[in-house]
């Protein structure tokens, strides 16, 4: 079974759990993406949520569907939207940086990794309130479980913000705090590394107004110890 096959069949029964999460409100649904030439042992890139993401659909079987409308899992153009927009987000510039730092420059770097949310429902324009991380939080922790089972990254950046990441790192480590390997201060901020069985997970604040060039160049150096 291949990596979109495998991913499906771990995620779509947590996806239609998450579908029943106050129903009558309109929220947009993410899935993680990975790239064509992504492969297990890779670089997996987490932010918060989404500011909406692709359709306003909470249907999980149309979500997951090839070819529908509101297909929002495997989508046929899934990372390469990412070649004509990581100049517009602070956060897609790092990525860049980071990626192209730990494999070289490549012109399709962005096939090379995967991406991720932390939460997967967002209200369109904004991230999810508090009560709203806490409604679909367990799903979404046993989500991010599964991704990493499937996707089996090597190194996960997480550029989140301690607040948001450190309760997924700590589910993921069995509901017990993860061991710290190190730490890398960057301008005003620090990056921090976990390590949780094979993988090494780098908890960072997330780029927007930030100094991107040190923050970027300190993730580099974790990444490229740590792969």
């Amino acid at each position: 079974m291949g990596l979109k096959e495998s991913l499906k069949t771990a995620i779509f029964p947590l996806y239609e759990e998450l579908a029943k999460i106050e129903q009558k409100k309109s929220y947009t649904t993410f899935c993680v993406q990975w790239g064509e030439k992504y492969q297990p042992g890779g670089l997996l890139f987490v932010g918060r949520a989404t500011y909406g993401w692709a359709v306003d659909d909470r249907d999980t079987e149309r979500l997951f569907t090839d070819g529908c409308e509101s297909q929002v899992f495997a989508r046929p153009d899934q990372m390469k939207w990412v070649e004509s927009y990581w100049e517009k987000s602070a956060f897609w510039r790092v990525i860049r940086n980071v990626t192209q730092g730990v494999i070289g420059p490549q012109p399709d770097w962005y096939e090379y990794v995967a991406w991720d949310n932390l939460y997967k429902l967002s209200p369109d324009g904004s991230n999810p309130s508090n009560a709203l991380c806490r409604k679909q939080g367990n799903l979404c922790f046993e989500i991010f479980k599964q991704e990493l089972t499937v996707l089996r990254p090597k190194v996960v950046i997480l550029l989140a913000g301690k607040s948001w990441y450190y309760d997924f790192l700590c589910s993921v480590n069995n509901d017990t705090a993860p061991a710290v390997l190190g730490e890398k201060n960057w301008s005003r901020y620090k990056a921090v590394v976990y390590k949780i069985g094979d993988v090494v997970f780098i908890g960072t604040e997330h780029p927007q107004g930030k100094a991107k060039a040190e923050h970027a160049a300190a993730l580099t150096e974790l990444a490229k110890k740590y792969m």
